[in-house]
């Protein structure tokens, strides 16, 4: 009875994959753990019941998976947060340059200005 009811579970798992991917098998995940919770009928206390050999070890390596996407979510959220930090550090540096360029025009002009006004035969010192 068990093995005519997780054959049932097959075809009905795999009438599901095509209908949502198509006939072409190479589009098809190695597994659709959605479809698969369809397939079972659902989750019951946080858990799936019933997935007998449809995910057999796919189900073992999407939970492996799933704590090295975990992990990479977490080191690309960290790289954020410090590519963050190093766009603000870079921002206030550009604005103390930008602060420099201003004085520094400003002092020339004064310069221009001061040279202008010097008699023109000014012994020299």
């Amino acid at each position: 009875m068990q093995i005519i009811y997780t054959l049932v579970q097959n075809e009905t798992y795999n009438r599901y994959v095509v209908d949502k991917y198509g006939e072409d098998t190479n589009l098809h995940p190695e597994i659709d753990m959605e479809l698969l919770s369809q397939t079972v009928g659902g989750k019951k206390k946080g858990k799936m019941y019933g997935i007998g050999t449809i995910a057999d070890s796919h189900v073992v390596m999407m939970g492996a998976q799933e704590r090295s996407d975990n992990d990479e979510v977490e080191r690309l959220k960290e790289k954020i947060t410090e590519l963050e930090q190093d766009k603000i550090e870079k921002h206030a540096m550009m604005e103390k340059i930008e602060e420099g360029t201003r004085l520094y025009a400003e002092m020339n002009e004064k310069i221009q200005m001061l040279s202008q006004n010097l008699p023109q035969n000014m012994p020299p010192t």
